[in-house]
């Protein structure tokens, strides 16, 4: 995709405002500690799906239309006073297995501790498909049977989405500031709303962390968990099995070549001893 501005400018000055904000808005103490990290917040129970997060994404990115990074849904849930409205994006997980997936360091984590991407470098091989959790990158073709129109929506973690929100449902800036004006969110939902089981996704595992109206299932949700036993497995493999599988298969070819070295010598003098005896 092509950004029609600079990434790192706009999301340096995305913190800086969006923290402000937060600060102006009196997101509560300090009781997280202080980092560089960023991360965003996502409030399902104010978010009233209009689409502008969407039109943003496009339009800062450069995206085909038929492409979105982000898809917003909403649905009706029973024993729910207000609607279920989903956020389809990129979670930004701590632990994202996109990242170990891919063999090229298109999908990479970036100096704010959010995972991005390069298109530049992707070769639209689809790992970083089939290992997110969330099922949240696709695999397109503008063209079929032509490689070059092979494209993959990713979310490069720019924050415009959060910026333009008229709703203030979406805010971007600092982890330890976002879970702060989460948890202070979430107790002024439950004390104005009928919303028992409103609660916190996320704010372990992810760096986009959600309000919740409901249980996560409504919102088709996997366990917060999801990337990092991804992660796990991938490390398993990538790191650990097959380098060891890689060099059993070195050993075995050197091993092969020695005996292949020794065979081909004893045979070469069997040969010479049989000329000289005259039986060749």
């Amino acid at each position: 995709m092509n950004n029609t501005i600079n990434r790192r400018i706009f999301l340096k000055q995305g913190i800086a405002a969006t923290g402000g904000l937060l600060l102006a808005k009196g997101a509560a103490g300090t009781s997280h500690a202080s980092t560089s990290q960023a991360a965003f917040l996502y409030d399902s129970v104010k978010c009233i799906n209009c689409g502008v997060c969407e039109r943003t994404c496009e339009q800062v990115n450069g995206l085909p239309e038929e492409h979105n990074v982000i898809r917003m849904s909403q649905k009706g849930a029973p024993d729910n006073p207000i609607h279920i409205t989903r956020r389809h994006s990129c979670m930004l997980c701590k632990r994202p297995a996109c990242v170990r997936a891919c063999p090229t360091g298109a999908t990479f984590v970036d100096e704010f501790g959010l995972a991005s991407f390069d298109a530049d470098k992707c070769m639209a091989c689809g790992y970083c498909v089939d290992a997110c959790p969330f099922k949240h990158p696709e695999l397109s073709r503008f063209t079929y049977f032509s490689l070059r129109n092979v494209w993959i929506n990713r979310c490069t973690a720019c924050g415009a989405c959060a910026q333009a929100c008229p709703e203030n449902a979406l805010f971007f800036g600092f982890r330890h500031e976002i879970l702060d004006l989460a948890e202070k969110r979430l107790a002024e939902i439950k004390n104005k709303y009928p919303l028992p089981r409103a609660q916190l996704y996320g704010e372990e595992d992810l760096n986009l962390i959600w309000i919740l109206a409901d249980d996560p299932y409504v919102y088709d949700l996997p366990g917060p968990t999801a990337a990092a036993v991804v992660d796990d497995s991938l490390m398993l493999w990538k790191d650990i099995l097959r380098p060891g599988i890689l060099s059993l298969s070195g050993v075995a070819m050197a091993i092969l070549g020695v005996v292949y070295f020794f065979a081909r010598r004893n045979h070469q003098k069997e040969i010479k001893r049989l000329k000289q005896e005259g039986k060749l």
